[in-house]
């Protein structure tokens, strides 16, 4: 991962060095055989977040063969987009297949789990909008 950090007025938004930085530059290739290398991969899903601001997040997840990310919800609109191997998106009753290149978007506040059906990695992004100030 490479960071750019332009600007002493942008380091005290930085709460972890380099994913807050105005640029970030990652090969998922490389991040996601190292999230491959960690001890939590052994326990079936190891994540990295990339980067981090008020209003956005990037996380690199990869997940092994028949493991479930249980459900949740966001209060951002997300998109998940399958770098390597296939997962199943579950939204109540809906289950919708994301193969490797593919990604789905979805709204804000949808209970969703995540199933990998095989090995697989994934770039999950969270948007969030910023309140209104009164």
């Amino acid at each position: 991962m490479t960071t750019t950090n332009r600007g002493a007025s942008k380091q005290k938004f930085e709460r972890v060095p380099g994913i807050a930085a105005p640029i970030v530059k990652v090969c998922l290739g490389h991040a996601v055989k190292k999230l491959q290398s960690d001890p939590a991969w052994e326990h079936g899903r190891s994540s990295r977040t990339l980067a981090k601001y008020p209003d956005f997040r990037a996380v690199l997840v990869t997940m092994k063969a028949g493991t479930t990310m249980e459900e949740h919800k966001t209060e951002g609109s997300i998109s998940v987009h399958t770098l390597t191997g296939r997962v199943r998106l579950n939204i109540g009753k809906e289950h919708i297949d994301i193969p490797a290149d593919h990604v789905v978007m979805l709204y804000c506040d949808l209970p969703h789990s995540v199933d990998a059906l095989v090995d697989s990695s994934f770039l999950l992004t969270i948007a969030w909008h910023e309140p209104a100030e009164t």
